[in-house]
């Protein structure tokens, strides 16, 4: 299962590429890297270098990004996600609680934390 980090803000994914210099975006409530999109980036690279760490959501959709252009955000690694925003995993499930057998685990970062919700689903063994 690939690690991601659980950013509690937006500030907190701000500081984190503060921290690392990574080049990272929030968009729709998971951080991506986006380094090796950025200088194929048709408008140039400095758009989205400019918006490093930040949310880009407003930025993205009010210059009428295309379905084909948010599609792109399917092949960025996702390195987190902000609390409050579900996200998959590629961990595969054996048909528990109402998922079906194969489907990816869906989790949602809250107060209760991913950990707790893989433990009361199934206990240990999916850990």
């Amino acid at each position: 299962m690939t690690s991601q980090i659980m950013f509690d803000s937006e500030k907190a994914v701000y500081d984190h590429y503060k921290k690392t210099d990574a080049p990272v975006v929030l968009y729709k409530g998971k951080v991506y890297n986006v380094g090796q999109y950025v200088p194929l980036h048709p408008g140039g690279a400095d758009y989205i270098s400019d918006l490093y760490g930040k949310n880009i959501e407003t930025a993205f959709e009010d210059q009428g990004h295309s379905k084909s252009a948010k599609k792109l955000f399917e092949d960025f690694p996702v390195i987190g996600v902000l609390k409050g925003y579900e996200i998959e995993i590629g961990m595969q499930t054996s048909g528990i609680d109402g998922q079906k057998p194969n489907d990816k685990l869906k989790l949602n970062y809250t107060e209760g934390g991913l950990v707790n919700q893989l433990w009361v689903m199934k206990g240990p063994t999916l850990l």
